[in-house]
């Protein structure tokens, strides 16, 4: 894969040949990128094996994914109309990505991606008021005490032509995002992602897992002090670091989990102020990756708690399957066996429509608690959007 900082990556992803699907993968504000050499699905165990020595492998784990692997969580979300978008959203089974070792290919003479042209901006799907009826339903159930905190999202639509990869690479410019990820799939959709949030990252050297879950947000013109003072918020970030340290420690060495970094308060480019928290293990000598995806899968920071019983009520109140949203995306190097895995949050798909426009889906979501006030997690909700919106409406002519 070819690696380089941001800014330089948007302009090689621009210049890519329009005829060679491209993935890329932002880590640690480094992104990488690289031909599309294979694209399948495959069950967990043959999708984090891990590719051949010096090559990389992108895999993508959708949200129901969850489901099969905590069967008492009940049936996901089912699509509104079998034949929809939402169809394909269904399917558990992670998506592998073979990245092409080969030197990038030549873009001399490419034709240039076609610019944002937006015909539609971004709207709600979900009418507010169904929204907020939902999030008072999430407060009465744990008035009750069947769950602790709710992650309830919900989608914003909006059409435009021109090139997927141009909204990507305005993305990279503008949100700077830390996990972000981008995927050309065989079936004509785009994965497009500007997560700011970390799943789990396993060091294969040392056995090291870590995560960064994160819970409370700001626009980034607020004092961060007010979010490092919030007590609603850092109930809701203690909550799922709980969550975190007891999956953890189902597939660790006794004794290993740690609660790395309690509470960071911390800015993104893409016009937020987030509230992190980082917690580390050591996976058990006897334990693969993939224990620990099993152990730990959805992240609890996109579920909520107890996690079953709030994965049992996300898939009651929630109009659509969430597919890559609050899943997975992440890398393993075929040579050290290190892998690192986002949120996806901050996560799009796009779809081809028959007339060279493209539909694109930006779910949202924000933890409900008990003292969750319903209007003002609608507001969050469009917040964490923001990224999308300027991109969209700014992509460069």
């Amino acid at each position: 894969m070819a690696t380089t900082a941001p800014h330089n990556a948007a302009e090689a992803i621009r210049a890519w040949p329009q005829n060679c699907a491209i993935a890329a993968v932002t880590r640690s504000g480094v992104t990488s990128f690289a031909a599309v050499a294979d694209a399948r699905r495959a069950d967990l165990a043959d999708a984090l094996a891990g590719p051949p020595a010096a090559l990389r492998r992108l895999v993508c784990l959708p949200y129901e994914l969850g489901h099969a692997l905590e069967p008492a969580a009940g049936p996901p979300t089912a699509p509104q109309d079998p034949t929809s978008r939402e169809r394909a959203a269904t399917d558990p089974r992670p998506l592998v990505i073979d990245l092409n070792p080969s030197p990038l290919p030549t873009t001399t003479g490419a034709a240039a991606p076609q610019p944002i042209d937006l015909i539609q901006p971004l709207r709600p799907t979900t009418a507010r008021e169904r929204y907020i009826e939902a999030v008072r339903t999430v407060k009465g159930r744990i008035a009750e005490g069947d769950v602790y905190q709710v992650n309830l999202a919900h989608t914003l639509r909006a059409r435009f032509r021109g090139s997927p990869r141009c909204l990507f690479a305005t993305l990279l410019e503008q949100a700077e995002p830390r996990f972000a990820t981008y995927a050309e799939l065989p079936d004509g959709s785009v994965i497009c992602g500007a997560s700011p949030e970390l799943y789990l990252a396993f060091d294969a050297s040392t056995r090291t897992l870590s995560t960064r879950p994160m819970k409370g947000t700001r626009p980034l013109s607020d004092d961060p002090a007010e979010l490092m003072a919030s007590e609603k918020d850092r109930a809701e970030l203690n909550m799922i670091v709980d969550l975190m340290r007891n999956d953890l420690g189902r597939v660790a060495t006794p004794g290993s989990v740690r609660v790395a970094r309690p509470r960071d308060v911390e800015r993104h480019a893409a016009g937020q102020l987030q509230a992190t928290a980082t917690v580390t293990a050591r996976l058990d000598d006897d334990r693969t990756l993939a224990d620990a995806i099993r152990a730990t899968f959805p992240p609890g920071s996109i579920t909520g708690a107890p996690k079953i019983a709030a994965m049992r009520l996300i898939a009651r109140l929630e109009d659509r399957p969430r597919g890559w949203y609050c899943g997975s995306m992440g890398v393993i190097d075929g040579d050290a066996g290190d892998a690192e895995f986002n949120v996806a949050i901050r996560t799009a798909t796009l779809t081809p429509d028959a007339d060279s426009t493209w539909t694109i889906d930006v779910p949202v979501g924000a933890g409900i608690v008990a003292d969750s006030d319903p209007e003002a997690e609608w507001e969050e909700t469009l917040l964490k959007a923001l990224a999308f919106e300027r991109a969209l409406s700014s992509s460069p002519q």
